[in-house]
């Protein structure tokens, strides 16, 4: 019996094999659920810490040009503030636990997922993971609690399995962000 796993509606799909609703498969569908919501999840925060950036980016523009000509009334500057609000830090942290759950359970299905594969979901995920991490370079410099909260993210542990799959499968770019 085969079952589609939507990823995301951006997405392909997972195609997931597995031969009973007992037991061990069982385990895999809960699992893949899980990691459905996990990347559900990241896909929610990628656009809502873009937004922040870009406005935060246009005031602080804004605010330049300002400097440079007489004061002037905004309206549209309370509705660019409101858009300027970057996630809180604990959404920071929340997130990256998903990026590592992610990958302990993408090491555990990977026999058991296809169409895409586990390698190929973990280059996907890197994609939001690099996005994130850029940002958080650029805002660290605002906002100091951001500084270091990459590396601040203990749990989960990445599992053996997971490193062995990062290990074997990123690309030099990934390791260097990953490092």
């Amino acid at each position: 019996m085969r079952q589609r796993a939507a990823l995301s509606p951006s997405s392909t799909g997972l195609v997931v094999e597995h031969h009973s609703n007992h037991g061990p498969a069982r385990q895999i569908d809960q699992e893949v659920q899980v990691l459905n919501h996990c990347f559900d999840d990241i896909e929610r925060f990628v656009p809502r810490l873009q937004a922040g950036v870009q406005a935060a980016r246009e005031i602080e523009k804004r605010a330049r040009q300002r400097r440079s000509k007489k004061k002037q009334g905004d309206a549209t500057a309370t509705a660019l503030t409101m858009r300027a609000q970057l996630p809180q830090p604990n959404s920071f942290i929340d997130v990256f636990q998903k990026f590592k759950l992610s990958f302990n359970l993408l090491a555990r299905l990977k026999a058991h997922i296809h169409d895409p594969n586990a390698p190929e979901l973990v280059h996907f995920l890197f994609t939001p993971l690099t996005l994130i991490v850029n940002s958080l370079r650029d805002m660290s410099v605002q906002i100091p609690e951001l500084k270091g909260i990459t590396r601040s993210v203990w749990l989960p542990l990445v599992s053996r399995d997971a490193k062995e799959l990062l290990l074997n499968c990123l690309t030099s770019k990934e390791q260097d962000l990953w490092v």
